[in-house]
C-alpha cells in the first residue's frame, strides 16, 4: 500500500490555516463577555476591562405589611448569553403570613450588559419579522381574539387572550431567550407568565425562528462555538413547578 504524500508547500499551507483557526478560536473566548452565577448573584466580565460587576441579585427578605410578615424570595439562572446580551430565568416566591396560597412566578429577563439596560427583540430584529413569526405560532392564533388581524406588535398583544396557562402583553417582547442557531436563522424561545392562580408558577415558552440581523453575527457565531446559547445551558424548563 502506497503512502499519499502531501506536497510540501500544500502541506505548509494546511498547516498555516489550521493554526490560524486555532488562534481564531481562542482569541474569541479570550475577548468575549463571560457570564457566572455566585450564590445568589449573576456576574458579568467585561472583556475590555477584565472588570467584574453584579447584573443581578436576587436573595430572601422579609417585611411586615399591615401587620403580617411577608417572605420573598427572588432567585435568577443564566439562560442563555451572546455578546454583552444575557438571558436570565427571574424565579419570584412571596407568601404572606396567614395567606391561603403563595405567589410565584417565572420571566426571563434580558440585559445588555455592556450598558445595563434591558433589550427587548424590537432592538435587534424588525418589528414586520417578529409579528410575522409570532401569527404563525399555533398557540398564538388559538389565543386571538376572532375577527383580529394585528398589524403591529402593540396591536398583537392587545388582540390576544389569556390562557389558563399564559398571560399576555407589551412584556412578553422582553422575555426571550437565544436557543440556537439554524440554517442561517436564530431559534427564539418567548417566556410568558402564568395568568391564573390555580397554575401560579407556570412558564409557557414560544419557539420560533427570526433572520439574524448584522449586529448579532458575531456574537452569536461566538456563542454558538463557545456554547453559550440556551440549547447548551439551560436546554429545558419545565412548565410548572
Amino acid at each position: 500500500m502506497k503512502a499519499f504524500n502531501l506536497p510540501t508547500k500544500t502541506l505548509t499551507a494546511t498547516l498555516i490555516l489550521l493554526t490560524s483557526l486555532l488562534v481564531i478560536n481562542n482569541l474569541s473566548a479570550q475577548h468575549a463577555w463571560k457570564f457566572r452565577k455566585e450564590n445568589d448573584k449573576i456576574i458579568a466580565m467585561n472583556p475590555t476591562t477584565a472588570k467584574e460587576r453584579v447584573i443581578y441579585e436576587g436573595g430572601n427578605s422579609k417585611a411586615v405589611d399591615d401587620g403580617d410578615t411577608v417572605s420573598t424570595e427572588i432567585n435568577y439562572s443564566i439562560v442563555s448569553y451572546a455578546g454583552p446580551y444575557v438571558t436570565v430565568l427571574k424565579s419570584y416566591y412571596s407568601h404572606m403570613q396567614g395567606a391561603a396560597h403563595d405567589s410565584r412566578e417565572r420571566t426571563f429577563e434580558v440585559m445588555d450588559a455592556s450598558s445595563g439596560k434591558p433589550v427587548r427583540l424590537t432592538d435587534f430584529f424588525k418589528e414586520s419579522d417578529i409579528l410575522n413569526a409570532l401569527l404563525q405560532d399555533k398557540y398564538i392564533k388559538d389565543a386571538l381574539t376572532d375577527g383580529a388581524a394585528p398589524k403591529s406588535l402593540k396591536e398583537l398583544s392587545a388582540s390576544l387572550k389569556d390562557t389558563d396557562m399564559a398571560r399576555f402583553g407589551d412584556y412578553m417582547y422582553g422575555s426571550f431567550a437565544f436557543h440556537h442557531v439554524e440554517s442561517g436563522k436564530i431559534a427564539i424561545r418567548m417566556g410568558l407568565a402564568y395568568s391564573y392562580e390555580v397554575v401560579r408558577g407556570a412558564f409557557t415558552q414560544l419557539g420560533f425562528l427570526l433572520p439574524i440581523p448584522e449586529k448579532l453575527k458575531t456574537p452569536l457565531a461566538a456563542a454558538t462555538t463557545n456554547k453559550t446559547l440556551m440549547k447548551d445551558l439551560l436546554p429545558k424548563i419545565t412548565q410548572l413547578e
